[in-house]
């Protein structure tokens, strides 16, 4: 992507520059080693100095150019949960990414979050009638459902293993039986809360696992 960028400029084209604003006559002398020569030339220098420092600072302030990785991560608030990245060019493309990039609450927008985990989602909405279907049995409580939204990786799950606890099991010690007890929850990954804390607020997300 094309950004600003100052042209590169030398204490010497600022020298002739100073020596061109000058008026003409033979009352002015500006030959080679005469005293406006050697004043301008000092000037030069302070000038050059101070432009090289705007166009460090303008390649800085680009996410696209800029060397201060560190700076910018601080800025942004940068690594964000389950996603920090080892190597300057990766560092560079988050930080682009967060500064730069177009978000919103659109499905192709998750849908980019998710491929940086390596996932394909589809993503359904409640407010649209035609995929309404897929929140069948899904309690809403009082909250909207228009606000709700459903993110369907294509994580599948294979290679089940199967655990079973010993012992006898009946109604009245469910609470305390082990056999009852959640092997894993796939609650609050990072891949689950980058995306939430990428939604606006009014936003619910649903993340379904196994794909279609």
């Amino acid at each position: 992507m094309n950004t600003w960028q100052l042209p590169k400029r030398t204490a010497e084209d600022f020298h002739y520059a100073l020596i061109g604003l000058m008026p003409r006559g033979f009352a002015w002398f500006l030959g080679k080693f005469g005293n406006w020569w050697k004043l301008f030339m000092a000037f030069a220098a302070g000038f050059a100095a101070v432009y090289d420092m705007l166009c460090n600072l303008a390649r800085e302030m680009s996410p696209y150019t800029t060397t201060s990785l560190t700076e910018w991560e601080r800025e942004l608030g940068l690594p964000k949960k389950g996603l920090a990245f080892d190597g300057d060019g990766l560092r560079k493309s988050e930080i682009i990414r967060i500064a730069r990039k177009m978000g919103g609450c659109s499905k192709d927008y998750i849908k980019s979050i998710a491929a940086l985990f390596g996932l394909d989602v589809d993503v359904v909405e409640y407010w649209k009638e035609d995929e309404r279907s897929a929140f069948d049995g899904v309690d809403f409580g009082n909250q909207d459902p228009n606000f709700y939204a459903m993110v369907i990786s294509d994580v599948g799950v294979i290679n089940l293993s199967y655990a079973r606890c010993s012992g006898g099991y009946s109604d009245e010690d469910e609470l305390s039986c082990d056999c009852n007890s959640r092997l894993m929850d796939f609650g609050d990954s990072n891949y689950e809360a980058v995306l939430t804390s990428v939604s606006p607020a009014h936003v619910k997300l649903l993340f379904v696992y196994g794909g279609s």
